[in-house]
């Protein structure tokens, strides 16, 4: 093997490990994209919140008594 294939193939090997290092780092983010986009967060109803504020009120009530 000459001497120039050589430094090619380390470049080829240097270049296949910095590529799988990068999908390493990106994967878990693709799939954190992936599941966020699959299972969107609930957004509460107006009547969960205003129940919400009337627990928030009474728990402050009882707090100051």
């Amino acid at each position: 093997m000459n001497a120039s294939f050589a430094k090619y193939d380390d470049a080829n090997k240097g270049l296949a490990m910095q590529t799988i290092r990068r999908l390493l780092i990106l994967l878990p983010a693709l799939w954190l994209v992936l599941v966020a986009q699959a299972a969107p967060i609930r957004q509460s109803t107006p009547f969960e919140i205003f129940l919400l504020n009337i627990r928030l009120d009474l728990e402050q009530l009882a707090d100051d008594v």
